[in-house]
Parts: C-alpha cells; structure tokens; sequence
C-alpha cells in the first residue's frame, strides 16, 4: 500500500492505492438522500393474445370498416410511372 500524505496537515486529500481485490475490514451503513428523478424508457416486447382480451370485438369491428378502403387502396399503382406510363404504354415509356 502507497500513502501521499502532508505530514504538516490534518485535512490534506490523500491517495491511497491498493491492489486489485484487497478487502478492507470496512463496515459502512449510511443513508444517502437523493432527491432526483431520473427519466427511464424501457423497450419490452409484449405478446397479448388480441383473441383472448376484450378489444377482440372492437378491433374485428374496425377491421371490417377498414376492409372497402384496404381493398380500394391495394388495387393503386405503386408510383407515378404505373399511372401515366400504363395510360401511355408505347408513347415513350420504357
């Protein structure tokens, strides 16, 4: 064990270095007031049975109002070129 200590001062700071794994005949119990709020985000997947809930019924539902658009929607051209280009086919569109 190396000590750096002023020998002339009582509250001088002081470096104490010891090897890795020196155990310290040390009991500490002391109560450390924190007064702070740490912001926590956690990211937990989550497997729900929608089946077996009671938003079943409700999310059904609004599958089945959804379900004319979905259709309406799934038959749309994936770009611009599929509109004018399949409207034009052979008029430059390659």
């Amino acid at each position: 064990m190396a000590c750096r200590s002023p020998s002339s001062a009582s509250n001088a700071p002081t470096d104490i270095l010891l090897p890795a794994g020196t155990q310290l005949p040390v009991h500490l119990n002391l109560t450390v007031p924190v007064d702070q709020e740490i912001p926590v985000n956690l990211n937990v997947a989550v497997d729900i049975p929608l089946n077996q809930t009671d938003l079943h019924r409700p999310f059904t539902g609004l599958q089945q109002v959804v379900a004319p658009y979905q259709t309406l929607l799934s038959r749309a051209p994936d770009s611009w070129w599929q509109v004018f280009c399949s409207a034009l086919a052979g008029n430059g569109c390659k």
